[in-house]
């Protein structure tokens, strides 16, 4: 009984060391990323989201975001979508959503919603440093 549980133990001290190893490597990870202007915006968490609006086919959809870069210090207006359909030479797309009145009306509340929160994140976090 004793023997199992020093072996538990041992386990968890194990775990918890490649645990600690990971969370390093990620910090590591994420300085790194932040010298990057693109993966600063493409790796930070999203802070603000509006609900995805959906285009003329069932698959697809259109959402504002508002992100904040991993190196913590800037906010990023975002848009994620995924087109009705898409072409383009050379392999390289160019994507397409259509929309009613009503709901390029919605998208345009949603921006604004989104630059909005942008400004009130920005003011927010310029506070703080000062």
């Amino acid at each position: 009984m004793v023997g199992t549980v020093l072996i538990f133990l041992g386990a968890s001290i194990v775990l918890c060391g490649a645990w600690v190893i990971r969370v390093e490597a990620w910090t590591f990870t994420k300085q790194l990323f932040a010298k990057s202007n693109l993966f600063n915006q493409m790796f930070g968490d999203v802070v603000f989201e509006t609900p995805e609006i959906k285009g003329v086919s069932s698959h697809s959809f259109f959402q504002w975001r508002v992100k904040k870069g991993v190196n913590g210090e800037q906010y990023f207006v975002a848009l994620r979508m995924r087109p009705d359909a898409y072409a383009g030479p050379e392999g390289s797309p160019t994507n397409y959503m259509s929309f009613d009145i009503e709901t390029a009306l919605s998208l345009k509340s949603n921006l604004d919603r989104c630059i909005s929160e942008y400004y009130r994140l920005a003011d927010d976090a310029a506070r703080e440093i000062a």
